[in-house]
């Protein structure tokens, strides 16, 4: 198991990136959420947008530590890079289910 460097950044950076990826998750669980509460009146084409959800917070969760030590390790190392595919995949797919979601809303 990975042993967690101690960093000495005051603003414990590494710690408020992982709150904003579990911010993300949860609000990911309240949008789930939503279309399975409206899922009657939706059709079930929404079960199909809640199943890309749930894929992606499983995702995000189980990549979690790993991200948290990789940002910690390059704060105690000075070679920190930003994740650069990984906000692009996330805004990408926030794009795809919003628009999913807008046609689905539209169709029913």
């Amino acid at each position: 198991m990975n042993q967690v460097i101690r960093h000495e950044d005051p603003g414990l950076q590494p710690e408020r990136t992982a709150l904003a990826w579990t911010r993300t998750t949860v609000s990911f669980c309240v949008a789930s959420a939503m279309l399975l509460r409206w899922a009657r009146v939706l059709g079930v084409h929404s079960f199909w947008i809640v199943a890309l959800l749930i894929g992606v917070i499983l995702c995000l969760n189980l990549s979690q530590r790993r991200r948290y030590l990789r940002h910690n390790h390059g704060l105690k190392t000075g070679s920190t890079q930003a994740n650069i595919v990984g906000v692009l995949s996330l805004t990408s797919i926030s794009l795809f289910l919003g628009l999913c979601s807008i046609l689905l809303v539209l169709d029913s």
